[in-house]
Protein backbone atom coordinates (compact mmCIF):
# COMPACT_ATOMS: atom_id res chain seq x y z
CA UNK A 1 0.00 0.00 0.00
CA UNK A 2 1.45 3.34 -1.00
CA UNK A 3 1.52 6.27 1.44
CA UNK A 4 -0.93 9.14 1.02
CA UNK A 5 0.29 12.18 -0.86
CA UNK A 6 0.21 15.59 0.80
CA UNK A 7 -2.63 16.59 -1.54
CA UNK A 8 -4.69 13.47 -0.71
CA UNK A 9 -4.15 13.96 3.00
CA UNK A 10 -5.12 17.63 2.77
CA UNK A 11 -8.34 16.75 0.93
CA UNK A 12 -9.20 14.13 3.56
CA UNK A 13 -8.70 16.67 6.34
CA UNK A 14 -10.90 19.27 4.62
CA UNK A 15 -13.61 16.65 4.01
CA UNK A 16 -13.47 15.60 7.68
CA UNK A 17 -13.89 19.18 8.94
CA UNK A 18 -16.71 19.79 6.43
CA UNK A 19 -18.49 16.70 7.79
CA UNK A 20 -18.44 18.07 11.35
CA UNK A 21 -21.88 19.66 11.52
CA UNK A 22 -21.88 20.42 15.23
CA UNK A 23 -20.26 23.07 17.42
CA UNK A 24 -18.85 22.32 20.88
CA UNK A 25 -17.61 24.45 23.74
CA UNK A 26 -14.38 23.15 25.25
CA UNK A 27 -14.70 23.61 29.00
CA UNK A 28 -11.20 23.96 30.45
CA UNK A 29 -10.42 22.27 33.78
CA UNK A 30 -8.80 24.09 36.68
CA UNK A 31 -8.97 23.99 40.45
CA UNK A 32 -10.10 26.48 43.03
CA UNK A 33 -10.18 26.36 46.80
CA UNK A 34 -13.41 26.09 48.75
CA UNK A 35 -14.17 27.77 52.08
CA UNK A 36 -12.00 25.29 53.97
CA UNK A 37 -9.14 25.46 51.46
CA UNK A 38 -9.80 22.12 49.79
CA UNK A 39 -9.31 21.98 46.04
CA UNK A 40 -12.51 21.79 44.00
CA UNK A 41 -12.76 21.33 40.23
CA UNK A 42 -13.83 24.27 38.09
CA UNK A 43 -14.65 24.21 34.36
CA UNK A 44 -14.45 27.45 32.39
CA UNK A 45 -15.96 27.87 28.93
CA UNK A 46 -13.21 28.04 26.36
CA UNK A 47 -13.22 28.16 22.59
CA UNK A 48 -16.11 27.00 20.40
CA UNK A 49 -14.89 24.23 18.10
CA UNK A 50 -16.36 22.52 15.09
CA UNK A 51 -17.05 18.94 16.06
CA UNK A 52 -19.08 15.89 15.22
CA UNK A 53 -21.10 14.14 17.93
CA UNK A 54 -21.63 10.43 17.36
CA UNK A 55 -23.97 8.84 19.91
CA UNK A 56 -22.79 5.27 20.54
CA UNK A 57 -25.21 3.96 23.15
CA UNK A 58 -26.07 3.90 26.77
CA UNK A 59 -27.56 1.74 29.45
CA UNK A 60 -29.89 1.63 32.42
CA UNK A 61 -28.71 0.00 35.61
CA UNK A 62 -31.39 -0.74 38.21
CA UNK A 63 -30.18 -1.34 41.73
CA UNK A 64 -31.44 -0.58 45.21
CA UNK A 65 -34.59 1.15 43.98
CA UNK A 66 -32.60 3.52 41.77
CA UNK A 67 -32.07 3.70 38.04
CA UNK A 68 -28.75 4.97 36.76
CA UNK A 69 -28.74 5.94 33.08
CA UNK A 70 -25.49 6.46 31.18
CA UNK A 71 -25.05 8.08 27.77
CA UNK A 72 -22.00 7.21 25.75
CA UNK A 73 -20.77 8.96 22.63
CA UNK A 74 -17.72 9.87 20.62
CA UNK A 75 -16.68 13.36 19.66
CA UNK A 76 -14.81 14.03 16.42
CA UNK A 77 -12.48 17.03 16.54
CA UNK A 78 -10.12 18.61 14.00
CA UNK A 79 -6.47 17.64 14.01
CA UNK A 80 -4.43 19.85 16.29
CA UNK A 81 -7.19 20.31 18.88
CA UNK A 82 -5.51 20.38 22.29
CA UNK A 83 -7.27 19.44 25.52
CA UNK A 84 -6.67 17.86 28.90
CA UNK A 85 -8.57 14.64 29.67
CA UNK A 86 -10.02 16.48 32.70
CA UNK A 87 -11.63 19.08 30.41
CA UNK A 88 -15.28 18.75 29.41
CA UNK A 89 -17.35 19.34 26.27
CA UNK A 90 -20.75 20.98 25.88
CA UNK A 91 -22.51 20.66 22.53
CA UNK A 92 -23.77 24.14 21.58
CA UNK A 93 -25.07 23.39 18.07
CA UNK A 94 -26.32 20.03 16.81
CA UNK A 95 -26.66 19.87 13.01
CA UNK A 96 -26.50 23.67 13.03
CA UNK A 97 -29.38 24.05 15.52
CA UNK A 98 -29.01 25.32 19.11
CA UNK A 99 -29.17 22.68 21.83
CA UNK A 100 -30.42 22.94 25.41
CA UNK A 101 -26.83 23.86 26.45
CA UNK A 102 -27.24 21.78 29.62
CA UNK A 103 -25.75 18.49 28.48
CA UNK A 104 -22.10 18.26 29.43
CA UNK A 105 -19.78 15.38 28.57
CA UNK A 106 -16.45 14.38 30.05
CA UNK A 107 -13.66 12.70 28.16
CA UNK A 108 -13.76 8.96 28.76
CA UNK A 109 -10.48 7.83 27.25
CA UNK A 110 -7.54 8.85 25.13
CA UNK A 111 -7.85 10.49 21.75
CA UNK A 112 -7.48 8.31 18.68
CA UNK A 113 -5.73 10.34 16.01
CA UNK A 114 -6.30 9.47 12.39
CA UNK A 115 -5.06 11.03 9.18
CA UNK A 116 -7.93 13.52 9.01
CA UNK A 117 -9.08 14.15 12.60
CA UNK A 118 -9.25 12.86 16.15
CA UNK A 119 -11.97 10.85 17.89
CA UNK A 120 -12.42 10.79 21.67
CA UNK A 121 -14.88 8.70 23.70
CA UNK A 122 -17.09 10.81 25.97
CA UNK A 123 -19.88 10.22 28.50
CA UNK A 124 -22.61 12.46 29.86
CA UNK A 125 -22.05 13.97 33.29
CA UNK A 126 -24.69 16.76 33.41
CA UNK A 127 -27.55 16.95 33.91
CA UNK A 128 -27.40 13.94 36.16
CA UNK A 129 -31.10 13.10 35.86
Amino acid sequence: MRPLTVKELSRMQVAQVDAMMDACVLMTYSESLNSINHPVPVWTDGPVLVCGLDMTGGQEIRSGGKVVVTWEARIRLPLGTRFDLRDRIRVALRFGQPTDNNTVYEFDGPAQEGPSGIVVPIKKVQPSV
